[in-house]
C-alpha cells in the first residue's frame, strides 16, 4: 500500500510510473470505467517567453490542479495528455492507493 501524498511526491519528481484509476464525469454522469495506464509521467507545460504569450490568440484558463485534485499526465509512448482526478486514483506503480 502507499499513500496518496507519497504517490503525488512520487510523480512530482519526474520519473515514469503505472497507475490505476477509475473514470468520472460529473457533467454528463458517466464514469465508472477502471482505466490502466503502463507507463506515464506527470505533465508540465514549459514557461513560455513574453513573445510567445502575445502570439496566443485564445485565452488561457489556468487549470486549477490544487483546488479541483487534479493532474495531467503524459501517457507513454503514444504522448497522449490525459487529467487524473487524484481522488479517483486506486493504483500507483503497482501499490493500492490509500487515503
Amino acid at each position: 500500500m502507499i499513500k496518496l501524498s507519497e504517490a503525488l511526491m512520487q510523480m512530482e519528481q519526474g520519473e515514469t510510473f503505472s497507475c490505476k484509476f477509475v473514470t468520472f464525469n460529473q457533467r454528463r454522469k458517466t464514469g465508472g470505467e477502471i482505466i490502466e495506464i503502463q507507463e506515464a509521467r506527470l505533465f508540465r507545460q514549459s514557461a513560455s517567453t513574453p513573445e510567445e504569450k502575445k502570439e496566443s490568440s485564445g485565452k488561457s484558463k489556468s487549470p486549477n490542479h490544487w483546488a479541483n485534485s487534479t493532474r495531467n499526465i503524459l501517457i507513454l509512448p503514444s504522448e497522449q495528455i490525459r487529467k487524473l482526478h487524484i481522488r479517483l486514483l486506486i493504483e500507483f506503480n503497482g501499490f493500492k492507493v490509500i487515503y
